[in-house]
């Protein structure tokens, strides 16, 4: 023995330790079948959204002839006449109207908007004449994202389930807290470092997620929604919310698959059940979840953003279909980030491995 002392080995700091938990934390999820599973998942979602509208008859895109019903104009309007006619996926510059198969010249006719339609006026009675509309037609980019959007909602409460839900029950179930509880880690390093994991691998699922629509998009229409990103940006929001319940519901559940179910049964259903209700009764429940979860969507929508309406029907009953306020459910969601996370620190710092 040459008489030194033997070497002393030094605790991580707090920021190395969480990042060491979320090492083997992403291995652990990277390594699950649950990782598989989604990507199977979304992988089918994605492609029957895009396959299924074509296949059924109705293209992103392409060329179409659509027979008019002229009407006279009202009273006092002239030598006039109208056919009502949707022009939002008309492609500008296509458009050729025939009159008994012959073209009519452009300064016959021309596009306007009555009570809130699309319309074609002809300069001339032409009503009972046979006439058609020929143009080039292209789904417009936000139609063509919304039912990719739609999914997105779930695919996020998916991941929730998958990657957060049993995080921490899951360590009391199996009993590998005393494993990890003697080593020198707070409670609240672990925790920070399985969120970190269970963020990052969420995270790059929903990236990849909106990865492919932006390509759909450009390869289908040659132009992206001009506010997917906004878009993104809530879904993060609605990301972060989503695993800090899922991390509340762990910690205080005795279960993995009690768990794992809950979550999917307060987001997929006990929430959007509790919106149904309110357009029923006439409350607005902007502070639930999953209805500021909606913003994902309807943010596509900023310069036309859709406004709150009410539908009676008979009876007398009204229903009345709210829409999130972008700024309030950016708070929202963020409140239930912060909130759930700091409940799921005490919990898991007081829970015994007894229990």
């Amino acid at each position: 023995m040459d008489g030194s002392s033997p070497s002393k080995y030094t605790v991580p700091g707090n920021i190395a330790q969480i990042f060491i938990v979320t090492k083997y934390e992403l291995i652990k999820h990277f390594r699950s079948k649950r990782l598989i599973g989604t990507i199977a998942i979304t992988a089918l979602i994605l492609g029957l959204i895009y396959s299924l509208p074509p296949l059924l008859g109705s293209p992103y895109s392409g060329t179409s002839h659509d027979e008019l019903t002229v009407i006279p104009s009202p009273e006092g309007e002239g030598n006039t006449s109208y056919a009502f006619f949707s022009t939002e996926t008309i492609v500008e510059g296509t458009l050729i109207i025939t009159i008994n198969d012959t073209v009519l010249p452009d300064a016959g006719w021309d596009l306007i908007e009555v009570f809130d339609q699309g319309a074609i006026v002809f300069y001339g009675n032409l009503t009972g004449e046979a006439a058609v509309a020929n143009y080039d037609f292209k789904t417009s980019t936000i139609d063509f994202s919304f039912g990719f959007l739609t999914f997105a909602e779930i695919l996020i409460i998916i991941c929730a389930m998958f990657f957060a839900a049993d995080v921490l029950v899951s360590e009391f179930q199996n009993r590998t807290a005393y494993l990890l509880f003697p080593n020198p880690v707070r409670r609240e390093i672990l925790l920070t470092g399985k969120f970190l994991a269970s963020f990052i691998a969420s995270f790059a699922m929903v990236l990849i997620y909106y990865a492919v629509i932006i390509i759909l998009s450009l390869v289908t229409l040659g132009a992206v929604a001009g506010y997917i990103h906004l878009s993104f940006a809530f879904a993060i929001l609605f990301l972060l919310a989503s695993l800090a319940l899922a991390y509340f519901i762990s910690s205080v559940m005795k279960g993995s698959t009690g768990s794992i179910v809950l979550t999917f049964f307060l987001l997929l259903m006990i929430m959007p059940i509790i919106e149904g209700v309110g357009g029923a009764a006439g409350v607005k429940m902007w502070f639930l979840l999953t209805f500021a979860a909606h913003s994902l969507i309807y943010s596509l929508s900023y310069t036309d953003y859709p406004v709150d309406t009410s539908q009676e029907f008979a009876g007398g009953f009204t229903y009345y279909a709210y829409f999130p306020e972008l700024g309030l459910s950016a708070i929202v969601l963020s409140l239930y980030a912060v909130a759930f996370v700091l409940i799921s620190v005490i919990l898991f710092k007081r829970k015994e491995l007894n229990t």
